[in-house]
């Protein structure tokens, strides 16, 4: 039985830029426990399959100098696969960073959810650890 019920995280794609980025620093802050310390943006931010907002950021807990890039995909329609998540590494790297942290409201497949098992650099919060992340929001 696939019961595709409505949940919070559907409810990101009704928020304007500005609201959606807020609810991003808010998850950094209240639930990933990171300080920000930018926004980052590169040439390539820009995709087909939606909007999305990156921060570079640092653990409350660890050492300032250690930075994480945290992405935000609005993504629709779409199954996140190996390649896209081979491209997130790829902005980890080039933002300086030392590991990255990717939220997307949409699956995972199977090949992808392999290369993040074996990747200690990355971790992936898809659809419903998403939804989890924000369910005390007010959106």
């Amino acid at each position: 039985m696939n019961l595709s019920k409505i949940l919070k995280v559907d409810k990101i794609y009704n928020l304007n830029k500005i609201d959606f980025k807020k609810l991003c620093q808010n998850v950094i802050r209240k639930c990933l426990s990171h300080s920000i310390v930018q926004e980052y943006t590169d040439a390539v931010s820009e995709s087909n399959y939606g909007d999305e907002a990156n921060y570079i950021t640092y653990s409350s807990k660890g050492n300032k100098k250690d930075l994480t890039l945290i992405s935000f995909k609005r993504w629709k329609k779409v199954e996140i696969g190996e390649l896209m998540i081979r491209d997130f590494l790829m902005m980890v790297n080039e933002a300086g960073a030392k590991n990255g942290i990717l939220i997307v409201p949409v699956k995972l497949s199977n090949s992808a959810k392999s290369f993040v098992s074996h990747n200690d650099k990355i971790t992936v919060y898809s659809r419903m650890q998403f939804n989890n992340l924000i369910k005390d929001e007010n959106i």
